[in-house]
């Protein structure tokens, strides 16, 4: 199961990318991040591991991912557990001249992805990526 999203952000892909790789960052624009911190407390890199705590909803989770593809100014990719299902979360940066397009696209894979789809659970995910773009537009458009 694959989902994608996408907005446009008056500002340029380096702040954007600045955001998404900073994880203590994430508390101030992230609506659903309560915690979240890299391994080394650096800006996350290709084989970083971090820590984040959720709320979804009503439910609280903490994921400890592994970033899988750090590509300066252009994308950002990672791979956990969300409810038992493999997750690759991955983000896309595509400057044009009047900013910045940004694609997330959530990646459900294995044989847990089709019960977390018959019982909604999935669109939990999405929804939160939907507000995590605008929160990450408006935030990168006031700095």
């Amino acid at each position: 199961m694959v989902y994608e999203e996408q907005t446009h952000v008056a500002a340029p892909a380096d702040r954007i990318f600045g955001l998404l790789v900073e994880p203590r960052s994430w508390v101030q624009w992230w609506p659903a991040v309560r915690f979240a911190r890299s391994a080394d407390f650096k800006p996350l890199r290709e084989g970083s591991r971090f820590e984040a705590s959720l709320e979804i909803g009503r439910m609280k989770v903490t994921i400890k991912p592994r970033v899988a593809l750090c590509a300066d100014d252009k994308a950002l990719a990672w791979s956990t557990l969300w409810m038992g299902t493999p997750l690759r979360q991955e983000y896309y940066l595509q400057s044009a001249p009047d900013g910045c397009r940004v694609r997330a696209r959530s990646q459900f894979s294995g044989p847990l992805s089709h019960p977390l789809k018959w019982l909604r659970l999935d669109r939990l995910w999405v929804a939160m990526i939907e507000r995590q773009l605008r929160a990450l537009r408006l935030t990168a458009e006031r700095m």
